[in-house]
C-alpha cells in the first residue's frame, strides 16, 4: 500500500511502502525543509532516517523536528499512524519488540563467546600470538602471550544482522565494510602490526565508503546555535542515483573519526568491549524514541553490536586471554559510527557517551602533532596509560570507562538538545583538563626517584 497526498509547489509529496516501511521519494526537486508540524505532510519529512531522492537509501536527519507522521493509537506494542487525511496502518511492525531485540543481543554473544574461545585455543596455530617480549613497544602494557584476533568473531557476530535486520542493500553494505576491516586486523594481527597505518587508514575509508555508497549519510544535523545544518545539497546526480557532497563527505570524516578514536582506548584487559556496549545500547534506545516501525533494523543491528561485544568481554577482562587487535577496534568504531548515523544522525549523542576517548584522542593528536610526531602512529600516553603510571589497576582503568559512559549515555537519553550541547561542552573542558593535569602528573612521578606504580 502506498500513501500520496496531492500538495502544491511549496509543500512535498512523500510515498511510504508501509508494508515494511523501507522506502520513500520525493516529487520535489526543492530540498526538503525541516518538519514544521506533526499532522500534516505539507513541508515535512517523515521521520524515520530514510532519504527521499534515492528508494531505500538511509539518511539521518539528527533532530530538525517532529515527524510528520501523528501517532493515533496503539494495539497492545503496535503502533498505527496518521498522515495527513490518509491513514498508514503499520500495526504488524512491533516496533517494541523487546524479545526479538533480546534474542539478537544472546545469538550474537553466543555467537561472539564460542568463536573468541577458538581463537584462544588456536592463536598459535593462526600466528597471531602478541609476546611483550618480542613485540617492543611502548604502548605494550601486557606481560605474558596473548592471542590478537578480535576482529573475527565479531564479525562473524555481525553476520546475524541479515537473521535479525534484514537483507537491505544497507546492511549489506556494513557487513562488506565490516568485512574489509576484519580480514585487514586478521593479517595486521597476523604479521604483528607490520601493516603501515596509512595504509590502514585508506582501508578505514574504504570501509566507510562501503558504506555511504548505499546510502548511508547525514543529511541533517542540529546547531548548537538552534536550527538546523543542511548537509543535502549540493547533489550530483545520475541515473537515477545522486551523491550528497556535503552529507557523503561529513559521513566519510565521521567513520574514519570513529574508526581510529575508539581503537586508542583499547590499551588494557576489557576496557573497549565494555564501553562499546554502552555506547550501543544507547544509540538503540535513541532509535527506540523515534516511536516509529521504521527503526527496527536499527535497533537490531544496535542489539547485535552490543551482544557481539558482550560474547567477546568475558574472554577480554582481567586477566585478559585475547587482545581486540586491529580488526576489534577497527571494527567497533565502525559500527558505533554507523550506528549513530542511522539512528538518527546522532553524533552529538555518541560523542557524549565516548566523551573520554573522545577527548584522550584529540588531546594525544594535539601532543605528537606539537612535538612533531606523526599522529597516526601509536605512543604510549593515552589516557590508560597514564593511569597505569599512577599505580591504577587495569580492573579499575576498564571500569571507569565503562561508568563513564554509562554516566554520559543516561545524559544523551534524557537531556533536552540544548542542554545536551552545554552538558557536552562542559564535560569536554573538564576531561581535557583532567587528562592533561594526570599527563603532567604522571609523568612527574616516572623522574628518578619516584615509584611508576602498578601495571596491573
Amino acid at each position: 500500500m502506498e500513501l500520496a497526498s496531492s500538495v502544491d509547489d511549496d509543500s512535498y509529496w512523500v510515498g511510504v511502502n508501509c508494508s515494511v516501511l523501507e522506502s520513500f521519494a520525493t516529487r520535489s526537486t526543492s530540498p526538503i525543509q525541516p518538519a514544521v508540524g506533526t499532522g500534516s505532510i505539507s513541508k515535512s519529512i517523515f521521520f524515520v532516517g530514510y532519504s527521499w531522492h534515492d528508494g531505500g537509501d538511509w539518511r539521518g536527519f539528527g533532530n530538525v523536528g517532529q515527524p510528520s507522521a501523528r501517532r493515533n493509537g496503539t494495539s497492545g506494542n503496535n503502533a498505527y499512524f496518521q498522515y495527513g487525511d490518509t491513514g498508514c496502518d503499520v500495526s504488524g511492525v512491533n516496533k517494541n519488540n523487546y524479545l526479538g531485540r533480546m534474542m539478537a543481543f544472546l545469538v550474537a554473544a553466543a555467537i561472539s563467546f564460542v568463536v573468541t574461545g577458538a581463537i584462544v585455543k588456536w592463536g598459535k596455530f593462526l600466528g597471531i600470538i602478541d609476546d611483550p617480549a618480542k613485540h617492543k613497544h611502548p604502548k605494550v602494557v601486557h606481560d605474558k602471550p596473548v592471542p590478537r584476533g578480535g576482529g573475527i568473531p565479531i564479525f562473524a557476530a555481525l553476520l546475524t544482522a541479515l537473521v535479525f535486520a534484514g537483507t537491505s542493500k544497507q546492511i549489506w553494505g556494513i557487513i562488506a565494510g565490516a568485512a574489509v576491516l576484519a580480514v585487514t586486523g586478521f593479517l595486521d594481527d597476523r604479521f604483528e602490526e607490520k601493516i603501515s597505518p596509512y595504509f590502514r587508514l585508506s582501508i578505514n575509508v574504504l570501509a566507510a565508503i562501503l558504506v555511504i555508497g548505499t546510502g548511508i549519510g547525514i543529511a541533517y544535523i542540529t546547531s548548537p546555535f538552534g536550527g538546523v545544518i543542511d548537509l543535502s545539497w549540493p547533489r550530483w546526480c545520475w541515473g537515477g542515483h545522486c551523491i550528497w557532497l556535503l552529507s557523503d563527505i561529513f559521513a566519510l570524516v565521521w567513520l574514519v573519526w570513529m574508526q581510529n578514536i575508539v581503537g586508542w582506548s583499547s590499551g588494557v584487559d576489557g576496557q573497549l568491549p565494555g564501553f562499546v556496549i554502552v555506547a550501543a545500547v544507547a544509540m538503540g534506545i535513541l532509535s527506540q524514541q523515534f516511536g516509529d516501525a521504521g527503526q527496527w533494523p536499527v535497533m537490531a543491528l544496535a542489539a547485535i553490536v552490543a551482544g557481539a561485544y558482550a560474547g567477546f568481554l568475558p574472554w577480554n577482562f582481567y586477566p585478559q586471554r585475547i587482545i581486540p587487535g586491529y580488526g576489534g577496534k577497527s571494527l567497533a568504531g565502525f559500527l558505533l559510527g554507523v550506528l549513530a548515523i542511522m539512528s538518527g544522525a546522532k553524533v552529538g549523542a555518541m560523542l557524549l557517551v565516548l566523551s573520554i576517548p573522545f577527548v584522550d584522542a584529540v588531546l594525544v593528536i594535539i601532543k605528537r602533532l606539537r612535538e612533531g610526531r606523526n599522529p597516526v602512529w601509536g605512543g604510549r600516553e593515552h589516557l590508560h596509560h597514564s593511569l597505569l603510571d599512577l599505580g591504577w589497576g587495569k580492573r579499575r582503568i576498564a571500569v571507569l570507562y565503562w561508568v563513564a559512559s554509562a554516566i554520559m549515555a543516561w545524559a544523551a537519553l534524557n537531556l533536552k538538545a540544548a542542554s545536551k550541547y552545554f552538558t557536552m561542552a562542559t564535560v569536554l573542558v573538564v576531561l581535557a583538563g583532567v587528562i592533561l593535569w594526570l599527563q603532567k602528573f604522571s609523568t612527574w612521578s616516572k623522574q628518578p626517584g619516584r615509584g611508576s606504580g602498578s601495571k596491573t
